[in-house]
């Protein structure tokens, strides 16, 4: 007579992921998001308090470049803490070599990527689709607001500081159509916002020419 062995029930997909683990769904509608510093060299990107999903988006950090300390590199991170997948890195800032950005295994020289067509116009050209590419549109009238557009779609806003705004956290408004591109939109204005409070170069000539002395 065959032996008949017992077998623990198969668990239930439910039981299989923990609640604390279940995927996010994609918000359906237009979400406030802060910067907010915890660290001297630690940023978060936070959902609002009462979201259903409290848990930071994006875990920014900076370091000095050890071969250039007047260069950082900055790592963007998916998630609220160091351990979290890498996003983008790129490293800026006085240096006679470019900037560089990564993203996905990939890396081009930010003046490649990021490119000023107008005054008020910056084209973050780093996916290969040129459907996918975005861009942001600086406001005149109220200094520091940006908007962020692809095919003419809104995607996200963000309101920056000002010589008399100063703010500890800073907002970054994405709407729903915004939410596949929160990558893009994220390390794209961070190196735009790096751009736009850079001290300008040295008026003597020489060698600190001014295309190398910001990367």
């Amino acid at each position: 007579m065959a032996q008949l062995s017992w077998r623990p029930p198969s668990p239930t997909p439910s039981a299989l992921m923990p609640p604390s683990y279940e995927i996010a769904q994609v918000p359906t509608e237009t979400v406030v998001y802060m910067f907010s510093p915890q660290e001297s060299n630690i940023m978060l990107l936070l959902p609002p308090a009462d979201s259903p999903d409290t848990r930071p988006r994006y875990h920014i950090s900076i370091s000095f470049n050890m071969w250039n300390p007047l260069s950082f590199i900055t790592t963007v991170r998916k998630g609220a803490t160091d351990s979290a997948p890498i996003v983008a890195e790129f490293d800026m800032g006085i240096s006679t070599l470019p900037g560089t950005v990564s993203m996905g295994g990939i890396t081009k020289f930010l003046k490649e990527v990021l490119i000023e067509r107008e005054w008020t116009k910056f084209h973050w050209k780093f996916r290969q689709d040129a459907r996918q590419h975005i861009y942001w549109e600086r406001t005149t009238n109220e200094p520091g607001l940006y908007h962020c557009f692809v095919n003419g779609i809104k995607l996200a806003s963000y309101q920056g500081a000002t010589v008399k705004r100063r703010p500890k956290a800073s907002p970054l408004t994405v709407h729903p159509k915004g939410q596949p591109y929160f990558d893009d939109i994220v390390v794209s204005l961070l190196i735009l916002e790096r751009r736009r409070f850079r001290p300008p170069a040295p008026r003597s000539g020489g060698l600190l020419e001014q295309n190398a002395w910001w990367s």
